[in-house]
């Protein structure tokens, strides 16, 4: 029985660092039950009691309020929740009494996990009972129009925090929100190739919203690339890397263009695709030992020939490239070539 889940072992075995990533935790859990099932023919079925569980986990990892003066014993290290929410003393917070915030991560993850896990699933209510439950969370309290943003982190009901934290926005992550919804747009939109006009009418508009604002808000229009951090009012950012360039913006924002583009037809997003694709092939792939590297300055220069971490790791490149050529030959399916 697996207790923990640790990213960073010696090669004796001994835990170093717990998996301070939500990420972390569905990605095993999604991979790891959709192979048993696919590929191993397992009779036994436990996708559903897994994923609930999850459920109380994430509530009880991410809702703790610490007042002033209170003591955090027992509290789990404010690094576990892995930018979710944060419990923070008051004195050194924002708000009067206590602070909760509620960050992107959760619905955006348990969104596509549902995902996987209804492919594998005799009965898909279950999944989409959740799918919809985070849909509906991350429009209502994330989705700001007054602002045409995606709020990264926001008020326990989706209040705007007029501070560092709360005005600060990843356009990538938000980016990589749209596609998964753009995907659920796909499924529910009856039988047949996705083409224009045949998603989800409701889903494709609000993926297709959240791409609208968090391109504008991330393409760098001085160098080109998407820009890391961002703040809604164009004040200072707090993060050093700020400005820099990663490369998971720039696959999932690959994604989610190509996607727009298929189920919409609008040429806006084709136009997009291939500026956010040139620009990464232009700048992230090792033209003599091949991979990308995973982080550039601003303009677009190497930060470091690093190409792997303890974060960047073999998921957002090949499933970039997994995703858009699964949507490449749908679109020439459609188009009968």
């Amino acid at each position: 029985e697996v207790e923990d889940q640790w990213i960073s072992i010696p090669i004796e075995g001994a835990p170093v660092l717990t998996a301070g990533e939500i990420y972390t935790w569905h990605i095993a859990i999604s991979t790891g039950i959709y192979y048993d099932l696919v590929f191993q023919n397992s009779d036994v079925y436990a996708g559903d009691a897994t994923f609930e569980d999850l459920q109380p986990n994430e509530q009880r990892l991410v809702a703790y309020v610490v007042p002033a003066g209170g003591s955090r014993d027992g509290l789990r290290d404010d690094r576990l929740a892995g930018g979710v929410r944060r419990s923070v003393p008051v004195e050194s917070a924002r708000l009067d009494d206590e602070v909760l915030d509620a960050g992107l991560a959760v619905p955006m993850i348990m969104i596509v996990t549902a995902q996987i896990l209804r492919r594998a699933m005799p009965d898909p209510a279950f999944c989409n009972r959740w799918i919809d439950h985070y849909i509906d969370e991350l429009r209502r309290y994330h989705m700001h129009p007054e602002l045409a943003t995606v709020l990264e982190t926001v008020g326990p009901n989706g209040e705007f925090l007029d501070h560092f934290d709360g005005r600060t926005l990843n356009p990538g992550h938000a980016i990589e929100a749209a596609w998964f919804i753009l995907q659920e747009a796909q499924h529910r939109g009856g039988p047949g190739l996705p083409r224009p006009g045949q998603g989800d009418p409701r889903l494709v508009k609000l993926g297709t919203t959240i791409l609208d604002w968090m391109w504008v808000r991330g393409w760098d229009e001085e160098y080109g690339g998407l820009l890391y951090y961002r703040d809604v009012k164009g004040l200072p950012v707090t993060e050093y890397w700020q400005d820099m360039k990663f490369w998971w913006p720039h696959n999932e924002a690959i994604i989610a263009t190509l996607m727009a583009y298929q189920m919409t037809g609008d040429t806006k997003y084709a136009a997009w695709h291939r500026m956010v694709h040139d620009w990464a092939y232009d700048h992230f792939p090792d033209p003599e030992y091949g991979e990308w590297f995973g982080y550039l300055h601003r303009d677009g220069r190497i930060s470091t020939r690093l190409k792997g971490n303890l974060w960047k790791g073999p998921f957002h490149l090949p499933r970039m490239q997994l995703k858009c050529w699964q949507v490449l030959e749908q679109i020439k399916a459609a188009q009968g070539r």
